[in-house]
């Protein structure tokens, strides 16, 4: 029974292995070691601050782990926004408005299930379980938003929108530019981007009619999030024009159906429902899935759920039905 805890230091080999299977155009998390160990180096994972004394880019990274070898299988994250973001704003005229402002309090991304173990439905649970994080941590943080990559053109490597408006105002390839603002989003900010509007006349209808689509590889994530209850905003990405997601964390509906429980290890019942199931705080965090059945306050399970969320019986989580 594969369970979330929050990444730290301490994992960097088992990123670095993981790493070895990211995507391209997966940058949030580049696969250099040295960048590696200088994000985890600004995660947040054993401290437990309010919003005021959260960092602005301060991050938080949860891995997935098999409990047979206690192997790093899956990452998800969010990071606290930065002062400034960069957006480009669809106006009624068609025309893309720079938008410096930041489109909500947190970013979700980084999410990444390894190969081998896609088709259990595990990206769910990655994907949800950092919601129930946040509701336990930072309830106050009320918006999130999340940037997914934008669509390339007849099977090409790189996203149309790069290809046909932004490679003009950019000094790097796609690559580089998405890679120096993985690392640095507030250098990229302040020294790359351009404070130019997009007028319609540049924009061709095929581009045009694929502005706020996502990339292939990144459908997988955009139906997660709208059933969770994001909607699609009028913002597209600076680089590749892909979409950016809103959601409210109190009605997003992992939030939302989560409840508090009792924890008792007495499930009897093989075709009880399954349930996310969280608990702790900061570096004590744990999550996972299970078949468990509600009774009143209480919530039945079976033994080893208590055991890879490092409880005994009788202890109090919050669990919210599984989708």
């Amino acid at each position: 029974m594969p369970y979330l805890r929050p990444i730290s230091p301490s994992d960097l080999g088992q990123l670095i292995w993981l790493a070895e299977h990211f995507p391209p155009g997966f940058t949030s998390l580049p696969k250099s070691p040295a960048h590696l160990a200088k994000k985890l180096e600004g995660t947040l994972h054993h401290t437990v601050g309010t919003p005021q004394q959260i960092a602005m880019g301060q991050r938080v990274l949860l891995g997935l782990f098999d409990d047979a070898d206690d192997r790093l299988i899956g990452i998800s994250g969010f990071q606290r926004t930065l002062t400034a973001s960069a957006h480009y704003l669809q106006q009624p005229d068609g025309t893309l408005r720079l938008d410096r402002q930041p489109l909500g309090e947190i970013r979700l991304g980084s999410l990444f299930l390894h190969p081998e173990w896609r088709r259990r439905g595990l990206a769910p649970l990655l994907s949800r379980a950092r919601l129930l994080y946040l509701a336990l941590h930072w309830p106050e943080m009320q918006i999130l938003y999340a940037d997914l990559r934008g669509p390339t053109r007849h099977g090409g490597d790189q996203p149309a929108f790069w290809t046909k408006v932004s490679a003009h105002f950019y000094p790097h390839d796609f690559c580089q530019m998405d890679q120096i603002r993985g690392e640095d989003e507030a250098h990229f900010i302040h020294h790359y981007l351009p404070l130019a509007d997009i007028p319609r006349q540049a924009l061709d209808p095929e581009l045009i009619s694929q502005l706020g689509n996502a990339a292939a590889d990144a459908r997988g994530a955009m139906h997660l999030l709208l059933e969770e209850g994001f909607v699609r905003s009028t913002h597209v990405d600076v680089l590749d024009g892909g979409p950016s997601l809103i959601g409210k964390l109190p009605a997003l509906k992992a939030v939302r159906e989560a409840k508090p429980y009792t924890l008792y290890n007495k499930l009897q019942n093989d075709a009880a429902p399954r349930f996310l199931i969280a608990h702790g705080r900061g570096e004590h965090f744990r999550a996972c899935l299970c078949q468990g059945e509600a009774q009143g306050q209480n919530l039945l399970c079976s033994p080893e759920v208590t055991e890879y969320l490092a409880l005994g019986s009788d202890a109090q989580v919050i669990a919210t039905p599984s989708s």
